[in-house]
């Protein structure tokens, strides 16, 4: 197809219905050359008209959902959360037993001090650590799950 035939069926489409357009970008695809399914596409694209219950039908389209979805595992983002929290909690504790340790002038304030920092440390560091672990493991089921649907849609496109 030429530039002129293009710019042809754009100025046309732009005149059809978002049914029609729909149609012929989604349902009868084969009857159309690719080019024309796309300008047909992209004139929906500009008017924002709705496609998804066309768009899912597409067989074709290997793309990569948005990650910016909903976890299903609200109770395990819920759990890191409050491991999060605990170590900010543990951090700032042994900052001020820290502080307190450096004030006090008996012997005490030295064992508050190495006491402070040995936990103090240990604890942050571990209960960050469980935290992120949550994540992690959120986050591998996400992209294992998402490579899944996409193996399944390569194979059904390929049968």
């Amino acid at each position: 197809m030429t530039n002129l035939d293009l710019k042809q069926i754009v100025k046309e489409f732009e005149n059809k219905d978002s049914e029609e357009l729909l149609k012929i970008a989604f349902t009868e695809t084969n009857d159309y050359k690719e080019e024309v399914s796309n300008i047909a596409k992209q004139e929906l694209k500009k008017r924002e008209a709705d496609v998804g219950k066309y768009a899912k039908k597409e067989s074709n389209d290997l793309t990569i959902t948005d990650k910016t979805e909903e976890s299903k595992y609200h109770a395990l983002n819920l759990i890191s959360a409050i491991y999060l929290i605990i170590a900010w909690m543990v951090g700032i504790s042994a900052l001020i037993a820290l502080i307190y340790g450096f004030l006090d002038k008996k012997d005490t304030g030295v064992l508050i001090i190495v006491y402070s920092l040995i936990y103090g440390l240990f604890g942050v560091i571990s209960l960050l650590t469980i935290s992120e672990g949550i994540k992690l493991f959120i986050s591998i089921e996400n992209n294992t799950s998402e490579q899944n649907k996409l193996l399944s849609k390569l194979i059904k496109k390929i049968k």
